[in-house]
Parts: C-alpha cells; structure tokens; sequence
C-alpha cells in the first residue's frame, strides 16, 4: 500500500559549452530493467528473476513460481495501461512491477497479495503489486487480484496525492468492485465483466450495516446513470481539488484527513451531476448523523456543484 520509483541522480560532467550544470541530474533510464531484484519488502526475501517486460509492466518471478504460465501478463499489462490512460500517471516510470510467488510466502486461504505505489520507498518507489498464491490457473480469480491491487494504487495514489481519504468508508475495498468491472468492461474483458456483474448482484458487506449490497444498490446505479468511468474519474478529481493535501516528509502531496459518510455521498454528488442521497439511502441507510455530515459537507464544500434539493 504504499509507492515507489527512486529518481536516480546521476553526476554531471562539465564538458564543453553545451554541458551541463552540476546541479542538474540527468533523468532515469526506465528502459533499463535489472534480470534480477532482491526482495526486501513484506516480509519477502527471495531473488526474484525478469520473465516478462512490455511498456506497461516487467514480472518478476519466485524461484517456486511455474516459469509456464503468462496468461496474466497480457491482462495487467491492459489494465494498466488503461488505469494510467483513465486516472492519470501514476509516476515518471511507466511500469507496474509484478513480484509474483507461489505458496513460497502464503498465508491464510491460499493467496497473500499485497501492492506498493510510486509514492512510497516500500518497493523502491515503484508501483507494484505482489502476491504468492496456489491458485494461479485459476484465471478469473487471479485476474481479480491484480486489477483489486490495481484499485488500491488508484484510490491511494491518484492524481498525484498520496493517502485514500475514502479507505476508512469503504475497506479493503468497495471501490474495487465497480474498479474491477470496469477496467473488464473497457479492456475488451467482456466475458469477465459479465461474470462480473452477475456475481455482485448477491455480493454484500457487513458495513455500514449488517448487509450491504455496495455494487448492487449503489456503485452500478450510480456508474451506469450518470457517466460510467466519468463519475469515478470525477470523484477523485473533486477530492484533490477541495479536501486539504500538504507535502510529506518524502515531498509528495499527502491527505491530510478522511472523509465521512456525508462527505462522501456529497462528492459523489459532485461526481454524478445530481444529488445522490436517496440512493444513499437505498444502499447504506441514512441516520440523523449522516444527514447533518451530508448538510454540513454541503456548507463547508460548496464548490461541489449539483442540484443540492
């Protein structure tokens, strides 16, 4: 959950008229992909080997990993390239980062995936994503596990600020729901984004109340009326136009707060065009606590534009 690329600085010569100064640093070579990379991250310490490089992604591989299987990299090579297309850079390094394992670092039923993002030394500032899984000819589910993993880098490093002011709201994490299907829906992964909708048609959560049918009865009415990937797009854009971000330690703008369920049903207000609480109400509830967040967000937000009645 954190992110990752490290600017290399590299010394500069004084040659001729034309060279440069010596505070200037020559950019880094993301064409240039090391065979081999040492774990150190999440508790993982193997050598892990190149297998697979494009312009969007490089795997690497555990020495337990079956060298046979591709299938995956085609996919997230898509979906990344559709996620930076959609959302914005994520970085100056094109690349996500697979680091990939079988049960060599697994626990608990049978998949441990994990991500980092450009924003974060975890994964030596790079956007990546590792997993060790003993599921990997299941296609459908390990595709799913990447593009949630994808999901998390959007939500926590988009538009060039860290933190997700949303994760408290959603978890680990109703965002991907609606992410997932529609990274299929505009990949050409149609049979998988139909699988997809039919599944979260009975998916629920146990939050904010017992059985909540986030995909159901509020991200694909919402996402299917008023724009698809425009209101997605449109969230994240309102928040890091009007909730307060400050540079880091690393020098990163970085949230500085969450947001409540008022303030989040107002954004994506913002987002749709049109006031989205009786939907809220159908999916979440609404108690006297989330109507005066919605009014108070609706007062301290009011460049968030929609038909507030």
């Amino acid at each position: 959950m954190k992110p990752l690329y490290k600017l290399m600085v590299l010394g500069a010569a004084l040659l001729t008229s034309c060279s440069k100064s010596d505070d200037e640093a020559a950019a880094p070579d993301y064409n240039q992909l090391p065979a081999t990379v040492q774990e150190h991250w999440f508790g993982y310490q193997s050598l892990m080997k190149l297998s697979y490089a494009d312009d969007q992604i490089a795997t690497y591989l555990g020495p337990d990993m079956d060298t046979t299987l591709h299938y995956f990299n085609p996919a997230v090579s898509k979906i990344w390239q559709y996620t930076k297309a959609t959302y914005g850079e994520f970085g100056a390094d094109p690349r996500l980062r697979l680091y990939l394992h079988d049960k060599e670092y697994m626990t608990g039923n049978g998949l441990t995936a994990t991500l980092a993002n450009y924003m974060d030394n975890i994964c030596d500032y790079k956007n990546a994503v590792v997993v060790s899984s003993t599921m990997w000819k299941d296609t459908a589910v390990m595709t799913a596990v990447f593009t949630h993993e994808i999901s998390h880098i959007v939500e926590g490093g988009s538009l060039s600020i860290k933190y997700s002011p949303t994760a408290k709201l959603w978890g680990d994490s109703k965002f991907q729901d609606i992410f997932i299907y529609d990274c299929y829906l505009n990949t050409g992964m149609t049979a998988l984004a139909d699988a997809w909708l039919a599944e979260y048609q009975t998916n629920y959560a146990t939050y904010p109340l017992a059985k909540t049918y986030w995909f159901r009865d509020w991200w694909y009415p919402v996402y299917s009326k008023y724009g698809q990937t425009k209101v997605l797009t449109n969230y994240f854009r309102l928040l890091s136009e009007n909730l307060d971000h400050q540079p880091n330690g690393n020098g990163f703008q970085e949230y500085t707060q969450d947001v409540n369920m008022g303030e989040f049903v107002h954004f994506m207000s913002g987002a749709a065009g049109v006031n989205l609480k009786e939907q809220a109400k159908l999916a979440f509830g609404w108690s006297m606590e989330y109507e005066q967040q919605f009014l108070n967000a609706q007062e301290d937000y009011p460049n968030v534009k929609y038909n507030k009645q």
